[in-house]
């Protein structure tokens, strides 16, 4: 099997294991050859920033990046507590 045919296989086998309202989608490296599964905020955010196009890095993600991303909006808006807060308000 040449490298062209397994890639498109696998990118196109991904409805079958990554359905629409899964929570993790499968995104294919730079490199061409691998990929790397995200959970799907976490590739939201890594789109907006850029790094991703067409379920494709167009330019690799950091490690530090990718951990970045998964923490997102927790981490921005003070985790459990911020939103404890932000539902009962300040008092």
């Amino acid at each position: 099997m040449t490298l062209w045919f397994c890639k498109k296989t696998l990118i196109n086998d991904q409805s079958a294991s990554f359905g629409p309202f899964d929570r993790q989608v499968v995104i294919l490296n730079t490199d061409g050859r691998t990929f790397t599964l995200l959970e799907n905020p976490q590739a939201m955010r890594l789109k907006k920033q850029g790094f991703i196009e067409d379920r494709k890095f167009v330019k690799q993600p950091t490690k530090e990046d990718i951990d970045n991303a998964l923490l997102g909006d927790l981490e921005q808006e003070g985790g459990v507590g911020g939103f404890v807060k932000g539902f009962f308000g300040d008092s």
